[in-house]
């Protein structure tokens, strides 16, 4: 076979989860960064963007408003929107999952997993 005709799935090569390694759609949405996310922590979609308050889910959808203001280069209200959440929720969240990452060794490579998968694999502004 040759290497013109071989798939190669960069995921695979390069360590990351599949469910981060997501098709993107240059370029990178929010509702992509969601699916991912959701798809990572075993999470329906549909709690990501709902209002439940069940500490995955949260935890889950601040994660993504993380990954939202380091990767599309968006406004906190922007990302709010596409949160349903006021730009105050979203600032906290996202500092919350800052001060996280400092001090969970797992969280900072989940997140530079998921960074280093969107960096590389989607069209990215951050």
């Amino acid at each position: 076979m040759s290497l013109h005709t071989t798939h190669i799935e960069w995921h695979k090569l390069l360590g990351i989860p599949p469910q981060i390694a997501v098709n993107c759609v240059a370029p990178l949405s929010i509702k992509q960064i969601k699916r991912a996310v959701a798809a990572y922590y075993w999470i329906p979609l549909a709690d990501i963007e709902s209002k439940e308050r069940h500490k995955k889910i949260v935890r889950a959808r601040r994660i993504a408003m993380y990954l939202a203001k380091e990767l599309t280069g968006l406004t906190y209200p922007a990302i709010a929107r596409r949160f349903d959440r006021r730009s105050t929720t979203v600032l906290r969240g996202i500092r919350i999952i800052e001060q996280l990452r400092t001090k969970d060794s797992l969280l900072d490579l989940e997140l530079t997993s998921f960074e280093f998968a969107f960096r590389n694999l989607c069209e990215v502004d951050g």
